[in-house]
């Protein structure tokens, strides 16, 4: 073993490691890994939806609920999915909803298989590329089980993260086959090049973050694949050293399919606003950089996590120089190791390029950073620490010492891991969270406020949206802030009305009908409180009007039947309650207000049918009694 290089790369099965790396223990290594995981994601099956986002990708989406078809393919590749381009991800919806519906259990399930896959790919992965089988391990169970993971695994929209990790390290994988190809064995080398090249366009197609791939594979020839210019090769293995021009031939179509992909991302993100929040160039920049050293102070103790990491009005400039220092200063080392330790400069190198799609210097929604962004990434930083602490080992008396300390770090990430999943239970923990952990976070508030109402919990969401009328977004524009504005006051109004505080809501809604006076689902709320106040025509306009902005809205529809019905004007009643069961057929209101208009109308018959399923619809069989006022 070279003195001061215990990694000295060693082809798998050469060498100590190699002889330890049996079958029987790779697969139990592999197996730990998997139920590891999904012991401590299993939790998530039993969570619900969560509102950011969730409804866009499933619920409210009728191109993934129309499931799959003879042309699904060709539709995914083309479908911008709210301003994102992941058709694998979107087709892995599609069938979910297929097979699960609205079920979140399902969901979520095959979310956590995947991750627990990934896991398990990680470690096959690093362990080809590196034959060192107790440190693959090892850094593959701090990645799985580690607290930043959860994000990623327990909100369902962000299938694409373990989606496009399946490919990730499927590709790492096939690489280091081609590259460990015994020479003349040119149908094998072959054959692992287009398996690698044809999961790293799998990856592309679950998430376009994964474009600087072909220079992680460049970094990975120089470490640990040695295959750099006259580097000496790993012994055993057939690795021939390369010139680097000869490297980057290689890895043109790996590098054309990044070009392609980067291309076509910017441009569905830009068509669909996701670049809305643009900011200075200045701050970007010192957002990156200081996100890049909260990343690392993330990896190594996880507190204060949450969905929402709001940008700052400013950042001070001993944060930019602080940032900046601690990033030349671990390049500085890196780069002064890199002959000794060169896992050191690939593992920092493979984290911040990882990072630099996400980092924000094209800005893409109102996040300074966020978990999700080192699922991948933080696999370098853990390579960089894990060789690392390796080295310790050759000392036989440090060796117990630093198994039973990764012993015990790994136990207590997997117990913050645990803890962190549950966060993710449901929008009111999720958001109360990210109150909790965030100053004063505008949208963190308004998040939280949302899922307050959905709850039912209007008290507590009065007092949330009244608390974000106190705030400001920071780094929008005059139109966006106003825009946020009239959304608040709309969701303060519905918590009023539920609390039949209608004077209260009713101002609400007419400042911001006095602004945007086709502000759909306003007018309709309004209408109902006009209605209960005596103000029947001008409710039946505000009906009229959420009607024809929303032709398709169930409850405009509804309101409008009732309003008539009460005026007497029955058969336009009919038609329109008719059409809101067309629209909303579960609906145990409109059932019931329909019934009362059929009885008016002397067609005992059918107002019976629709009595008794409004009555199944609730579960009670004193329900459906008529009511006064329109339909809420």
């Amino acid at each position: 073993m070279e003195r001061g290089r215990p990694d000295a790369a060693r082809a798998p099965g050469s060498g100590r490691d190699g002889v330890a790396a049996t079958t029987a223990v790779r697969v139990a290594v592999g197996a730990a890994l998997l139920c590891g995981s999904l012991l401590i994601f299993a939790q998530a099956a039993t969570f619900d939806f969560v509102s950011l986002d969730d409804r866009q990708y499933v619920l409210e989406n009728p191109d993934v609920q129309r499931g799959i078809e003879g042309a699904s393919l060709k539709w995914a590749l083309g479908y911008a999915h709210y301003a994102s381009w992941h058709p694998l991800t979107t087709l892995s919806h599609v069938l979910d909803y297929q097979w699960f519906g609205r079920d979140p259990a399902g969901h979520h399930a095959v979310s956590v298989l995947l991750h627990a896959i990934v896991g398990v790919l990680a470690f096959v992965a690093l362990h080809r590329l590196t034959g060192a089988l107790w440190p693959s391990a090892a850094c593959a169970a701090f990645f799985a089980w580690h607290p930043l993971r959860a994000e990623s695994v327990a909100w369902i929209s962000e299938r694409k993260d373990v989606l496009s990790g399946v490919f990730f390290f499927t590709t790492l994988w096939a690489y280091a086959g081609y590259a460990r190809s015994r020479a003349g064995a040119r149908v094998s080398r072959v054959g692992w090049y287009v398996l690698a090249l044809l999961a790293f366009s799998l990856a592309l197609l679950s998430k376009a973050t994964v474009v600087p791939l072909p220079f992680l594979l460049l970094l990975l020839d120089y470490w640990p694949l040695r295959r750099v210019g006259s580097a000496a090769s790993p012994a055993g293995a057939a690795a021939t050293p390369r010139s680097l021009p000869w490297l980057l031939v290689e890895k043109a179509p790996f590098l054309a399919l990044s070009l392609l992909a980067s291309i076509v991302t910017y441009r569905v993100q830009d068509a669909g606003g996701a670049t809305l929040y643009v900011l200075p160039l200045e701050l970007r920049v010192t957002n990156a950089l200081v996100a890049i050293v909260a990343y690392v102070g993330d990896t190594v103790w996880p507190s204060g996590l949450a969905v929402l990491y709001p940008y700052p009005r400013d950042y001070p400039v001993w944060a930019l120089l602080g940032a900046l220092g601690a990033g030349l200063g671990a390049t500085s080392v890196a780069l002064w190791q890199a002959r000794r330790r060169p896992w050191l400069l690939v593992g920092w190198l493979w984290f911040v390029g990882m990072l630099v799609p996400v980092l924000g210097l094209v800005q893409v929604g109102m996040q300074s950073r966020a978990d999700r962004y080192t699922y991948l990434p933080s696999v370098g930083l853990l390579i960089a620490v894990v060789w690392t602490a390796r080295e310790l080992l050759v000392v036989e008396r440090r060796r117990r010492a630093v198994v039973a300390a990764v012993a015990a770090l790994l136990a207590t990430y997997a117990v913050l891991t645990w803890q962190q999943v549950r966060v993710w239970r449901d929008s009111v923990s999720l958001f109360e969270n990210a109150v909790a952990v965030t100053d004063a976070s505008y949208y963190a508030h308004a998040y939280l406020a949302d899922a307050l109402l959905a709850a039912g919990r209007n008290p507590e969401a009065e007092l949330q949206f009244r608390r974000v009328l106190a705030l400001e977004p920071s780094h929008v524009g005059e139109r966006e802030r106003r825009e946020n504005d009239y959304a608040v006051r709309y969701g303060l109004g519905l918590a009023l009305m539920n609390q039949q505080r209608l004077g209260e809501a009713g101002e609400q809604f007419s400042v911001v009908l006095a602004a945007v006076e086709d502000y759909r689902d306003a007018n309709s709320h309004y209408g109902v409180i006009l209605a209960m106040q005596g103000r029947l025509e001008e409710a039946r306009r505000r009906f009229e009007t959420a009607i024809r902005l929303q032709p398709d809205g169930a409850p405009a529809h509804a309101n409008l039947a009732k309003l008539l019905a009460l005026q007497g004007e029955l058969d336009p009643a009919l038609v329109l309650y008719r059409r809101a069961l067309a629209l909303e057929p579960d609906d145990p209101a409109t059932h019931c207000n329909l019934a009362d208009a059929l009885a008016a109308k002397h067609l005992g018959e059918e107002a019976a049918a629709h009595r008794e399923r409004a009555r199944q619809l609730v579960g009670d069989p004193s329900f459906c009694r008529p009511a006064a006022g329109p339909a809420s």
